[in-house]
């Protein structure tokens, strides 16, 4: 059985419309390899198109049998505007890792 990968993904401080474009091709990049560790610690600025991308490489990864996860501090940016959006808290904390 082959062994699956994880590739790790260091989000920029500031994630907002003027540049989450060329995230998002950072981010189709590292889906290839396998599973999915998206680091969100150093992350102080973003709006809801970061917020949108993440969903969707949440059900991407679904689709194609990977783990995603978040390294993102639970009180932090990320969090403010996953809320704000009026998505789940619930699943939002369920893609945070616990390894920090």
């Amino acid at each position: 059985m082959p062994k699956s990968t994880t590739a790790e993904l260091t989000l920029d401080p500031v994630v907002t419309l003027g540049n989450v474009q060329e995230l998002h091709a950072r981010l189709r990049g590292a889906m290839t390899a396998g599973d999915l560790v998206i680091d969100a610690i150093l992350l102080e600025k973003c709006d809801f198109s970061l917020v949108q991308l993440l969903v969707s490489a949440c059900r991407s990864a679904a689709a194609a049998g990977q783990r995603l996860q978040l390294r993102a501090t639970p009180d932090g940016e990320l969090a403010s505007r996953w809320r704000q959006a009026g998505l789940p808290v619930e699943t939002f904390q369920s893609l945070i890792s616990t390894r920090q």
